[in-house]
């Protein structure tokens, strides 16, 4: 998505060339592959293991979890683990690559720097959103700490799953002007009646 705003809005001439059907193709085909591909394989690298519990933390169950119940050494999954996760932080980095050439691009007219935004920003706070809950969430659950309440355990197992869905139809609904409108009257009736 980032690729195809990049070339519409810099190279807006070549559009048609650089992004054919065939390439759309690849890029959507890739998409989709390569993230299975690699949950394929960190599901046979777990499927190796010999588990000696069943008691996992969280609400729900995911494959590090899983590998924390292992008798065995789970070097192999660290380091696999630790290789997806730098694949896809470069991911995010060619977003934000491709979102800073389209903002330089962009800014010698404040007409295409609001259309730029308007465009592309939902998708970058979409993205950025993701990415911090992936993050919290990675982290949380290779460093997490065992010293919380069990309350707050389970709010922060669930963070991921729960932040991104609440926070997309919001970005992405503001970006139309009727739905912004609404919600403009509607926050500034409800100042009117707490005043």
């Amino acid at each position: 998505m980032a690729y195809d705003r990049y070339v519409a809005i810099c190279r807006p001439l070549e559009y048609h060339a650089i992004m054919t059907p065939l390439t759309t193709g690849k890029l959507i085909l890739f998409s989709w592959i390569f993230p299975f591909c690699c949950g394929c394989i960190g599901t046979l690298l777990t499927f190796r293991l010999p588990l000696c519990g069943s008691h996992i933390e969280k609400l729900y169950c995911d494959n590090w979890s899983i590998v924390k119940l292992s008798c065995v050494g789970t070097t192999v999954n660290n380091v696999y683990g630790y290789v997806v996760v730098c694949i896809f932080f470069a991911h995010f980095l060619f977003i934000l690559f491709s979102y800073m050439k389209i903002l330089r691009a962009c800014r010698t007219s404040s007409i295409a720097m609001s259309k730029c935004l308007q465009t592309c920003l939902p998708h970058l706070l979409t993205v950025i959103n993701y990415i911090i809950a992936l993050l919290f969430d990675l982290m949380y659950s290779r460093y997490g700490s065992y010293d919380i309440p069990q309350v707050l355990h389970n709010l922060l197992s669930v963070e991921f799953l729960i932040v991104p869905p609440i926070f997309n139809p919001l970005i992405y609904g503001l970006n139309f002007q009727k739905i912004r409108n609404k919600v403009t009257r509607m926050c500034s009736r409800n100042k009117v009646i707490h005043t």
